[in-house]
């Protein structure tokens, strides 16, 4: 937008409006009005019956004085009364219209503004001439079932978790997402009415983790997941496909199934193929490709059972904040987990982890095999017991520092 007292750019050209240029802009239409935006359309908490004053902020982005202007708008698709303006905008001013008014309704309130006509002017850029806003009306706070996809209740995990964040929950939830592919990296934190009895369950439709992938959707180059919990209680996700692959990269920064992080407490993850990519050419090292990240020290009481975990250098990666801040109480039993490289867990800072009656089998294959570390547990106490370890190149079965440490009141 244009800062007072810099009305020229780099190159000594006018600047009007907006730019995505930086110092440079575009020299001006001879004619050209613009809709900047909607006012007083809030995002959220109306209620059913609320009435909304709808305004409009229309620009001069051209070099002729506009004086007369016709703004048509609409709600849900719904076309409502044209506002006719009158006035005088030179160069660069503006002014606000009010359109009217609109009683919200349950659900979505989109409201779309657009000119339609300047008087007896012909716009010349109609690229500027359209805003729009959205605005989200509970009828209550979420309780129940509700599906997820295109015939769904809601089309994405986006826009589920967005409602829940502006309703809240009012009783147990659960997402059922019908069969296919979606692409998404959702963050899920508190939400209000969140508890041990209004429980978020975010599972397949038809109990079948093969027939919903929840895929991560960025270009691996962030340490993303297509679900990273951050800061939530009582969550559980249960058969659904948790896939650390990107769509549109080979290069790997990082790769997850899923992400806990922050406070989050009370999350049971069972049932689930949780993968991350398995097919590189040379064994894959360090800590950054691992289907399940734990990390901090407000994680606590996470249960993780009955999976197919698979890829990466790092099955499950458990990591606190230090030797007075650890992560704990992390229950990891009855996973089968494969194509592992060099780490099945790695614990760092964390107190009282069960890791038990796992299935554990390193990667083979034509490629660069790596010498697993296997159990690495740093500042960690934990029972480890009647787990199946099927493993070729090795370092450490169990490498282990200060390990069952009690020093600082952790056992």
């Amino acid at each position: 937008p244009v800062y007072a007292g810099v009305t020229t750019d780099k190159d000594g050209e006018m600047r009007i409006g907006t730019t995505g240029r930086g110092c440079y802009t575009c020299a001006p239409d001879s004619i050209n009005a613009a809709l900047l935006v909607i006012l007083d359309w809030t995002a959220a908490g109306t209620s059913i019956g609320d009435t909304l004053r709808p305004a409009v902020v229309i620009q001069n982005s051209g070099v002729t004085t506009i004086t007369a202007a016709t703004i048509g708008w609409q709600v849900n698709n719904v076309a409502q009364t044209s506002v006719n303006w009158t006035g005088s905008l030179a160069t660069g001013q503006s002014d606000t219209v009010s359109l009217g008014y609109h009683v919200c309704v349950s659900g979505y309130n989109d409201i779309v503004a657009y000119l339609t006509s300047l008087g007896t002017l012909i716009d010349d850029n109609a690229g500027d001439d359209t805003v729009s806003a959205s605005n989200y009306t509970c009828s209550n706070i979420m309780s129940g079932t509700y599906t997820v996809g295109d015939t769904g209740y809601f089309k994405s995990m986006d826009e589920a978790v967005n409602v829940l964040n502006r309703c809240g929950m009012g009783g147990p939830v659960t997402l059922a997402f019908l069969p296919g592919t979606y692409y998404m990296n959702v963050t899920i934190g508190q939400i209000t009415g969140m508890s041990a009895t209004n429980t978020l369950t975010i599972t397949s439709y038809l109990k079948d983790s093969s027939t919903v992938v929840l895929q991560r959707a960025d270009d691996a180059s962030q340490n993303w997941a297509p679900i990273m919990i951050n800061g939530a209680s009582y969550v559980e996700i249960s058969h659904v496909t948790l896939c650390g692959v990107s769509p549109s990269s080979s290069m790997y920064t990082y790769s997850h199934g899923i992400m806990i992080s922050g406070n989050s407490e009370h999350i049971n993850i069972h049932n689930c193929w949780i993968y991350v990519p398995k097919a590189f050419s040379n064994a894959v090292t360090g800590t950054a490709q691992n289907p399940v990240y734990l990390q901090g020290a407000g994680v606590r009481d996470v249960e993780i059972h009955h999976n197919l975990i698979e890829g990466g250098g790092c099955g499950f990666y458990v990591y606190g904040g230090g030797t007075t801040s650890r992560i704990a109480d992390i229950n990891i039993h009855h996973n089968e987990v494969g194509y592992i490289d060099y780490y099945t867990v790695y614990m760092y800072y964390a107190d009282s982890i069960t890791f038990s009656d796992n299935q554990i089998h390193q990667r083979r294959g034509n490629f660069t095999v790596g010498n697993m570390y296997n159990m690495y547990c740093y500042y960690a106490n934990a029972n480890i017991e009647r787990n199946i370890f099927d493993l070729e190149h090795v370092y450490y079965g169990f490498y282990t520092y200060s390990f069952g440490d009690t020093t600082s009141g952790y056992n």
